[in-house]
């Protein structure tokens, strides 16, 4: 949802030219009446994560190739069924229960890992099972261990023979002032010379808290999110390069690879092999801190110990998301004068 989704006209095989017509304001503002373009985008990504298959139905105004509305489905009320001619027809359950069909170029379906034509994998059912499976098991046995407040598995030793009355009495006290946790600390008074001894092994012993972390970077590592973003920071030394590249290399081989899945059907389906083309810019998720996009800069400029440059200081300022014209003059100028030996 940061990355906006750029609308261009190709103009030829190496140019092209920014458009911002109504499908730019589709896919970047307002997709439909309901919701803004980033709930949009959400819903969409999350539906693929989690279902396997994302899907949109496409709003055309009186069957022209003109898109005015992407309304998302749910996984679950839409079915991909063959034609008759191998062609895909999208049977969508709407909101008053009517089953209505939907020719494949007025549906967006974005599929992701195990896709056979009609339908992908969901990675609950593929891979999660086991993963939240024993995270669930892990939680339970925790929520059981630290109700019971008292040490689990205890034992009272009795130098001697105890009464079976006594015993009985020490159970009861045992049960209504010192177990859960509004009777952890309270001190426990012991008669007969008894001891209290420990039998079961302590949660660090048990690993109760590392099986607990490692299944959150099981769970983080089936979708492909670095555990540090979703503050797992045990293994991460510090906030700075490490943390940041790991967090470019997550933008460049988990969302680039998404985002061109989304290019792919969004183009085939609202340009239909026309001069136009949608591309997300992921270019301000890759950025780097300050000094190094300086320095990328200074040699994308070209100069001295840079060699010829291959970009402007326009381009420069567009990626900055700041104004050029006749701000980018002014700055040229100066350089202009000096290199032509007329200052």
């Amino acid at each position: 949802t940061m990355a906006p989704c750029q609308t261009y006209r190709r103009i030829d095989e190496r140019r092209r030219e920014p458009v911002r017509g109504d499908l730019w304001w589709l896919l970047n503002e307002q997709p439909n009446l309901a919701m803004s373009a980033a709930s949009f985008w959400r819903y969409m990504v999350s539906a693929r994560m989690l279902h396997g298959d994302a899907f949109a139905t496409i709003t055309r105004r009186d069957r022209s190739p003109d898109v005015y509305g992407l309304v998302p489905r749910h996984p679950r009320a839409v079915e991909p069924v063959r034609g008759e001619r191998g062609e895909i027809v999208y049977r969508v359950l709407e909101d008053d229960g009517r089953v209505v069909p939907y020719d494949g170029s007025d549906v967006l379906h974005i599929p992701s890992v195990g896709f056979d034509g009609l339908r992908s994998v969901s990675a609950i059912k593929a891979a999660l099972g086991d993963a939240g499976g024993i995270a669930l098991a892990a939680a339970d046995f925790s929520s059981a261990y630290f109700s019971r407040g008292l040490q689990a598995q205890v034992a009272f030793a009795a130098p001697g023979d105890i009464s079976e009355e006594e015993i009985a009495r020490l159970k009861k006290q045992v049960d209504e002032k010192h177990s859960g946790r509004s009777g952890m600390w309270r001190p426990m008074v012991l008669t007969h010379g008894m001891k209290v001894e420990r039998l079961s092994m302590s949660a660090e012993d048990a690993q109760l808290l590392d099986a607990r972390r490692f299944q959150i970077e099981d769970i983080a590592r089936l979708f492909g999110v670095p555990p540090h973003m979703i503050g797992h920071t045990e293994k991460s030394t510090a906030w700075g390069t490490g943390l940041e590249q790991m967090s470019i290399g997550f933008v460049r081989y988990r969302i680039a690879p998404i985002c061109r899945a989304f290019e792919q059907e969004i183009n085939r389906k609202l340009y239909r092999r026309a001069t136009g083309f949608v591309e997300f810019n992921l270019e301000g998720l890759m950025r780097g801190d300050s000094k190094a996009r300086s320095e990328a800069y200074r040699a994308a400029l070209g100069g001295p110990g840079s060699g010829d440059g291959w970009m402007t200081p326009d381009e420069i300022r567009h990626l900055e998301n700041m104004p050029d014209e006749i701000i980018g003059e002014l700055y040229r100028a100066p350089r202009d004068v000096g290199e032509s030996g007329n200052a």
